[in-house]
């Protein structure tokens, strides 16, 4: 990703519901985001995914997670046509 470019995403997972929180926060540069792909993989293998509208005022999105480490990856797509994963990390 050029060093120009720079997304806020805030990613929570809740003690009790295991349900995860992924949330668009902004972001600083030159460039917007068009959306954003969200997948969540659990241990199992098993997948739920969601998207991320900023344009469209669509901010946020809440998928199911486990009581095991998720792993969450986040894939920005610009309004240019060019994507870039800019996160992809083990939610505890």
């Amino acid at each position: 990703m050029p060093a120009d470019l720079k997304f806020f995403f805030q990613v929570q997972k809740s003690p009790i519901t295991s349900r995860i929180l992924i949330a668009f926060a902004g972001s600083a540069g030159y460039g917007s985001i068009s959306s954003a792909d969200v997948r969540v993989t659990h241990r199992d293998g098993s997948v739920a995914t969601g998207t991320i509208l900023p344009l469209k005022g669509i901010t946020e999105v809440i998928l199911n997670g486990t009581n095991e480490p998720d792993r969450v990856e986040i894939i920005a797509l610009m309004t240019d046509g060019r994507t870039y994963r800019v996160y992809d990390e083990l939610v505890p």
